[in-house]
């Protein structure tokens, strides 16, 4: 016999659902929007489901830096230089010659592409600003809209399961 006085099986099932759509849709939508640059990102999405007496809950594990993909960046910040280092080295960066004729290392193409950003907000394209992606958002929309009526109809089911089962204690 288990300890807890409400089990939610159902319930349980719904959210791990709802959890494996989530992540297939976002990883989806950073594929569908260039968002690979290194992969590390997209491997790095998991849940963790939690069902209790008294609170459900669905915990998304995602590298840190998802915010920056996701969120419009501001002039006066200084971004990680060190990501954007790496993303240096998995694309196809290509430095153009200083002044004096001289390439940048790599190091020092990041420090230049950091400080562009801390002075000037999220990169340009033909000289707009590149949109947030909000691809995160989009795939919490996604799944809240196919899966809320599945959580509540779990939720009601377990419910129903247990308050029929403690009846018939009663009774008993």
């Amino acid at each position: 016999m288990s300890d807890t006085l409400f089990e939610f099986p159902e319930t349980a099932k719904a959210l791990q659902e709802y959890a494996d759509y989530l992540v297939e849709e976002y990883r989806r939508n950073l594929i569908e929007h260039g968002h690979r640059a290194t992969g590390n990102l997209i491997s790095s999405l998991h849940t963790v489901v939690h069902v209790g007496e008294g609170s459900f809950s669905v915990d998304l594990y995602l590298e840190d830096y998802y915010k920056y993909l996701e969120k419009e960046r501001l002039k006066g910040s200084l971004p990680p230089v060190n990501k954007i280092l790496e993303w240096i080295q998995v694309k196809p960066i290509l430095p153009h010659p200083n002044e004096d004729g001289k390439l940048p290392t790599e190091e020092q193409l990041a420090w230049a592409i950091a400080k562009n950003m801390e002075n000037e907000g999220a990169p340009t394209k033909d000289g707009k600003q590149v949109p947030a992606t909000k691809d995160l958002a989009n795939a919490m929309e996604s799944a809240e809209q196919n899966y809320l009526g599945r959580i509540e109809e779990a939720v009601a089911t377990d419910l129903q399961a247990q308050f029929k089962s403690i009846i018939s204690l009663i009774i008993s």
